[in-house]
């Protein structure tokens, strides 16, 4: 499948009302890709683009169903004849597929996605030429009542198989849709799934479902450090030197050693610089204001939380790369920006954290999930999610409005507010680096991105991303 060509056609067909059907052999594949952009356009279509995160979530889940449902399969065919056999056996099968599939091995398992989209609602179907035992039937109803009855995400943690099912269900139920929105078909030799959305559907307000917890987290921070916002009005001043900058800057250690490490980076000097003064002319007094944000935000928040190395090394990453894409695209306009906002793109996730009532339930549901999946967890346990809670805080310290755009959307940049193409494109470029550095940590796949920002960067194939994110890394690494 060519992802820019196929996505194109398909998504005229769908437009036109004409059924849409995809053959998946590999639930993490091109195939996939295409038609998590297709459940984005289709809800766009009917004016319910809010819900794509929801939706491309649940039709994950259902391929993971529909995949597991083969392997079972698969395993009492080749003998093992009782369930608690095919139990034993099952996750040390599913890891030998899931290396067979990142390998692109051939695969007997089809799975077939068909999408239709009318005036007045979109029909996702996800279907196999498989059966399923007794038991499973009666697990996989268990599943969807208690998915459906369920108030939160420790609800669910009981269930064991058809654990995906019951937290789609719950999924789907957070997103005001009720149980008919939801069917399936158990034969003996085909399983089908179907969800029908209305064009009508009242969505949940963003933050109607926040936990109350959270939101006095987010009151309680305190405001933008004063001694930051004292140096940043300088830089900004007319009145102001070169000078007089590097003096106040001075004053605050963290500060210059973040400016004398930035000139001395392959973006600026390349190294060599060890005065202050030397650094803020070679920096400029724009960029030096755009990175006060982050120490700012980081001097917030560091008082009240301990920082995780995790927390501190991944958005240093989603800097270098936001800014080497920005150049590799010919956006040299953007490249500090660029830096900045995938500097603080992650800004919400310690603090979002930090008011999870449930840890152990999170845990528990993020387990071997990839991060477009963890998202909506977060969503599920406290109505909103780290980009979210980022947004919040960029809006609480008065970052500008395209920092806090590029903040909120770093995981759905389709749904970006910005109407200046300009701005629009560096939400693009924070979402790619976000994505890149999250593949390179491997906690996320080529195939959960958006179709259209992928053919923005003409990064249509496995290996041309791959090649780019391998060729950032090596300069990531060289320069760290």
């Amino acid at each position: 499948m060519n992802l820019e060509r196929d996505f194109a056609k398909l998504g005229d067909q769908l437009d036109q009302h004409k059924p849409v059907q995809i053959q998946l052999n590999h639930v993490d594949s091109l195939e996939g890709t295409v038609a998590n952009g297709l459940v984005g356009r289709g809800l766009a279509r009917i004016n319910q683009m809010a819900l794509t995160s929801s939706l491309q979530l649940v039709l994950h889940e259902l391929l993971m169903n529909a995949r597991d449902a083969w392997i079972r399969s698969q395993l009492g065919a080749n003998g093992a004849a009782t369930p608690a056999a095919i139990d034993a056996q099952f996750s040390a099968r599913r890891q030998e597929l899931r290396s067979e599939w990142e390998s692109h091995a051939e695969s007997d398992c089809t799975i077939l996605i068909d999408l239709h989209l009318q005036a007045d609602q979109f029909q996702i179907q996800v279907s196999q030429r498989q059966g399923v035992s007794d038991l499973d039937r009666e697990q996989i109803r268990l599943a969807l009542n208690l998915g459906w009855q369920a108030e939160r995400l420790s609800d669910i943690t009981s269930q064991a198989r058809h654990y995906g099912l019951a937290f789609s269900a719950l999924c789907l139920k957070q997103a005001l849709f009720m149980p008919d929105v939801f069917s399936y078909d158990l034969a003996a030799d085909q399983t089908v799934f179907r969800l029908q959305i209305p064009a009508n559907h009242a969505c949940p307000q963003k933050l109607a479902r926040v936990d109350q917890s959270l939101v006095q987290e987010i009151k309680s921070l305190p405001g933008f450090p004063d001694q930051i916002k004292v140096i940043q009005d300088l830089c900004e001043s007319e009145k102001s030197d070169l000078r007089q900058v590097a003096l106040a800057i001075q004053k605050d250690t963290t500060v210059a050693s973040q400016i004398i490490k930035l000139a001395n980076s392959g973006g600026y000097g390349g190294g060599g610089i060890i005065e202050l003064f030397d650094a803020v002319k070679v920096v400029g007094l724009k960029n030096i204001s755009d990175l006060l944000l982050q120490i700012g935000a980081l001097k917030a928040i560091s008082d009240r939380y301990a920082l995780t190395d995790d927390f501190m090394q991944h958005p240093v990453r989603v800097g270098f790369y936001a800014r080497s894409l920005a150049r590799l695209q010919g956006r040299a306009a953007l490249t500090d920006k660029a830096y900045v906002a995938g500097l603080l793109h992650d800004i919400g996730k310690i603090v979002l954290m930090a008011g999870m009532p449930d840890k152990h339930s999170f845990e528990r549901a993020v387990e071997h999930k990839d991060t477009r999946t963890v998202i909506q967890i977060e969503e599920i346990s406290l109505g909103v999610n780290h980009a979210v809670v980022g947004a919040l805080l960029a809006k609480k310290w008065q970052f500008p409005e395209v920092l806090q755009q590029c903040i909120e959307y770093h995981h759905d940049p389709l749904k970006s507010r910005v109407a200046a193409k300009e701005l629009k494109e560096l939400v693009y470029i924070v979402y790619m680096a976000n994505a890149m550095a999250n593949t390179i940590e491997s906690e996320y796949s080529y195939y959960a991105l958006e179709p259209e920002v992928l053919a923005w960067f003409n990064m249509t194939t496995l290996e041309s991303f791959e090649l780019c994110a391998g060729n950032f890394e090596t300069e990531y690494r060289q320069l760290a």
